[in-house]
């Protein structure tokens, strides 16, 4: 539990909401004249023997004195609560597009039209003649509950939004592409940004942690499989989508020998490797380990140069 110092004074509060499948991640801000909130509160609470509806009456009591009531929440989820998949784009017209996703999935998604909530959002990039899109799929009996649940303690429930559309929020925009890994809370999350825009996106869920390796480990070639993934996503990047070598590689990942992870990586792949780093209005209450960074994301405003967006 992280509180600002600020915690006792009075002003408007906006919350964010990081709902992964084991943790529900509460961050409470301060509306001021700068451009960018004070963080008053960075609090989580593991799902694994509650709700998401106990969690938030928890967290509700917790800071009652803040007064949140009728506090507008963006609620983000984690990659483990919705599906996407790359689809042709449908020949309707663009506000129909949304909706006549759930028809045209079929077998590609294990819910039924009828319990799909469906948006889409497009990359910046395609392969050559191909007109795609990529399709948000969320289960529409999970979204009411956790809408009513936040309705339940007196909230405001204001948008809903995916960590993957997120989190490009936190690169500043640059004419070199670069690569970001997050770790999840099974497996990693890899893009890549161009300008500003979101240009590729990967879930690698059935890759191994490398948390637990030691620096004489990674030495021995334990982050090869890491590697081979992200280099097979930098060879799409620059093969199919027809794109410049990304230049950089930028890790969101806590690791005890994160300078060993960095150096092997850069070895393997001959790509330059830095560490992420949070930016100053973030340092008081950040965590530290990157597990808030999507709830720290959803504050941004979108980058200037941005594209695609959820419609």
């Amino acid at each position: 539990m992280l509180i600002g110092a600020s915690k006792a004074r009075s002003g408007n509060y906006r919350i964010i909401l990081q709902l992964g499948k084991r943790e529900l991640r509460l961050l409470v801000l301060r509306h001021r004249q700068a451009d960018l909130p004070e963080v008053v509160v960075n609090d989580s609470s593991p799902l694994s023997q509650t709700d998401i509806a106990q969690a938030l009456d928890d967290f509700n009591h917790s800071y009652e004195k803040l007064g949140l009531k009728n506090a507008p929440v963006t609620l983000v989820l984690g990659t483990e609560l919705y599906q996407t998949v790359t689809a042709d784009r449908p020949d309707v017209p663009e506000q129909d597009i949304a909706a006549s996703l759930a028809f045209q999935l079929g077998e590609l998604v294990d819910l039924a039209p009828e319990q799909m909530v469906t948006d889409y959002y497009e990359l910046a990039y395609q392969p050559s003649g191909q007109n795609k899109l990529v399709a948000v799929v969320g289960d529409k009996s999970l979204l009411t509950k956790w809408v009513q649940a936040i309705i339940d303690v007196d909230w405001q429930p204001e948008a809903i939004t995916i960590s993957e559309l997120e989190l490009r929020k936190l690169h500043a925009v640059s004419d070199a592409a670069n690569l970001c890994v997050y770790a999840l809370e099974r497996g990693y999350l890899v893009q890549i940004y161009h300008k500003g825009n979101l240009c590729f996106s990967r879930v690698l869920s059935g890759l191994a942690s490398v948390g637990n390796y030691s620096k004489e480990e990674i030495e021995l070639g334990a982050l090869e499989p890491l590697a081979t993934e992200l280099q097979r996503s930098m060879d799409y990047y620059e093969s199919q989508l027809r794109q410049a070598p990304v230049k950089e590689i930028i890790l969101a990942i806590s690791h005890p020998q994160i300078d060993a992870v960095g150096k092997a990586l850069t070895d393997l792949l001959a790509v330059s490797v830095t560490r992420f780093n949070y930016e100053d209005w973030m340092n008081e209450l950040c965590e530290g380990d990157f597990s808030d960074l999507v709830a720290f994301a959803a504050v941004k405003p979108q980058p200037i140069a941005d594209k695609e967006q959820v419609s």
